[in-house]
Parts: structure tokens; C-alpha cells; sequence
């Protein structure tokens, strides 16, 4: 916001009531401000539950004989993985509208998710030779 126009409008103060209104925070001068909402807290939940995995591909290992790649995640806590699913509205959507089927969905989803995070593992530790 240009300061001729901070005279009639704060970014501070609207980033800070629309970041409120979401569920977030911000605010900051009146020429610039910046928030965030619940990013950052529902990327951990996808990760704590398995929904997401952390991992890193680092080329230039592979060029000295080292494992390129490296899983970050720790073990999932699979017990909140069907929660994380009922949290997310798209998925709550699907429920709503076909139960049996997003019953039969999220199970396999979940199935995925392990199946996903065990080939990590396994990448992760595998022998790496040039």
C-alpha cells in the first residue's frame, strides 16, 4: 500500500482481520503486512499420520556412491490417519454424498499410505554403489 493510500487503508489491519476470519494470524505495517493460516499445522497432521511422507533426492549423493535419497518421516501414527481423512473437506464431501463408497476409498487410501511409506524404507536402505 502506497503511503499516500495508507491514509485511508492499513494492510496490517486487513491482513489481519481476513487471517482471523480463516482461522490465522497476521497483520504487520500499515504499507505492508503478511499472514498465514493453518498450513503449516495440517501439513504435520498429514505427516504425523501418514497421509503425507517427508523425503529428500540429493543427486550428487548418488555421484560419490551414496544413497540419494533420504526418508525423513518417522513412523506414522496410523490411528489418526481416518481422522485426518474426516477432517479434510473434500474428502468429508465424498462421504456425505456416497458413504459406502468413501468407506471403501479412504480404507484403501490407507492401505496406500503404508504401502508408500514401507517402499520408502526400503529405498532409504538400500546399498548405494556407483
Amino acid at each position: 500500500v502506497s503511503d499516500e493510500l495508507t491514509k485511508k487503508v492499513q494492510a496490517g489491519k486487513i491482513v489481519g482481520e481476513i487471517t482471523r476470519a480463516l482461522g490465522g494470524n497476521g497483520g504487520g505495517k500499515p504499507q505492508m503486512a503478511q499472514g498465514m493460516g493453518k498450513t503449516q499445522e495440517e501439513g504435520k497432521r498429514a505427516v504425523e499420520c501418514g497421509y503425507w511422507h517427508l523425503w529428500r533426492y540429493n543427486p550428487e549423493l548418488a555421484a560419490e556412491g551414496k544413497n540419494p535419497f533420504t526418508l525423513d518421516s518417522k513412523e506414522p501414527d496410523w490411528s489418526k490417519f481416518q481422522a485426518f481423512i474426516d477432517g479434510e473437506v473434500r474428502y468429508n464431501s465424498l462421504k456425505k454424498a456416497f458413504p459406502e463408497e468413501a468407506a471403501q476409498l479412504f480404507a484403501a487410501s490407507e492401505e496406500n499410505a503404508k504401502w508408500r511409506y514401507e517402499s520408502y524404507k526400503r529405498m532409504a536402505s538400500m546399498e548405494w554403489n556407483k
